[in-house]
C-alpha cells in the first residue's frame, strides 16, 4: 500500500517479523498501522438519532473521525506504536492466538506477550508497545481491560530482563565549552554552517533532544509543524 500523501511505499517486513496475511492488516507504513489495522471484533460505529435509534457512520466520516483522533499523536509516535502492533500480531500468529482474542486485549494475553518479549526488547520499547496497543484500542472504540498495577509490575520485571545491548553507556555531558569547541569546525560566513550551529546552540539552551528540534531526513520535512530556516 502506498501513502497517498507522500507517495512512499512501505519497506518489506524484516525476516523475523513477518505477520500472517490478513485483510485486517494491510501492508502499510508503520505510522498508518493504528488507523488501517482493524480489530476483528471492531463493531460498526453508529450515530444516535432522536428517539434513541442509531444509524451507521459512513466510511468516509469514520475515516475523518479516526484521522482527527490520530492527529493527537505525531508521526514518529505513530511509527513507534505501529512497530509495537507488528510485534504483538506476530507474537499472536506464532502462538495461535485468534483474531477475536487479540482485541479487546485480556490481562493474561498481555502478560504472556510481555513475558515472551522480555529479554529481547528494552523496557522502554515494551512500555511504548503497550501504550501503542492502548492507543489502538482507543482509536477503534474498544475497551482497555488492563489492570494498571499488574501492568506496572509486568513492565518492571520485563525491564530488568532487558538485554545489555538495549542500554547505552553513559556519555560525557555536552557543556558550554563543547559548543565553543564545535564552533572551530564551522564557518559562520557559510549559511549552511550557520544554520547547523544555530540548531545545536538552540537545542542546548532549550534543554531539548536534537531529534525534537530537527527532522530525521530531508524527505520527512513538512512545512507544518516544522520551521524552515
Amino acid at each position: 500500500m502506498t501513502d497517498t500523501q507522500t507517495n512512499i511505499t512501505p519497506h518489506p517486513y524484516q525476516a523475523s517479523l513477518i505477520p500472517k496475511h490478513s485483510t485486517l492488516r494491510p501492508h502499510c507504513l508503520a505510522k498508518d498501522c493504528l488507523h488501517l489495522w482493524i480489530p476483528a471484533c471492531s463493531s460498526p460505529r453508529t450515530l444516535m438519532k432522536p428517539g434513541s435509534s442509531t444509524i451507521p457512520i459512513p466510511a468516509d466520516q469514520l475515516d475523518c473521525i479516526l484521522n482527527v483522533i490520530g492527529a493527537s499523536w505525531t508521526d514518529k509516535t505513530k511509527e513507534t506504536y505501529g512497530a509495537g502492533l507488528l510485534v504483538y500480531h506476530v507474537y499472536c500468529d506464532l502462538n495461535g492466538i485468534s483474531e477475536q482474542q487479540r482485541a479487546p486485549l485480556s490481562q493474561p494475553i498481555l502478560a504472556a506477550f510481555l513475558a515472551g518479549c522480555a529479554g529481547s526488547y528494552s523496557g522502554l520499547a515494551l512500555n511504548n508497545y503497550v501504550v501503542g496497543l492502548c492507543a489502538w484500542h482507543i482509536l477503534h472504540g474498544l475497551p482497555w481491560n488492563v489492570n494498571n498495577d499488574k501492568l506496572h509490575s509486568l513492565l518492571e520485571g520485563a525491564s530488568r530482563l532487558a538485554p545489555p545491548s538495549s542500554k547505552k553507556p553513559k556519555r560525557i555531558p555536552c557543556e558550554r565549552d563543547t559548543l565553543l569547541q564545535l564552533l572551530t569546525y564551522f564557518s559562520l560566513d557559510n549559511p549552511h554552517n550557520t544554520a547547523i550551529y544555530a540548531s545545536i546552540v538552540t537545542t542546548f539552551y532549550m534543554v531539548s533532544r536534537l531529534g525534537e528540534f530537527t527532522v530525521p531526513s530531508l524527505n520527512k520535512y513538512t512545512a507544518s509543524p516544522n520551521l524552515f530556516i
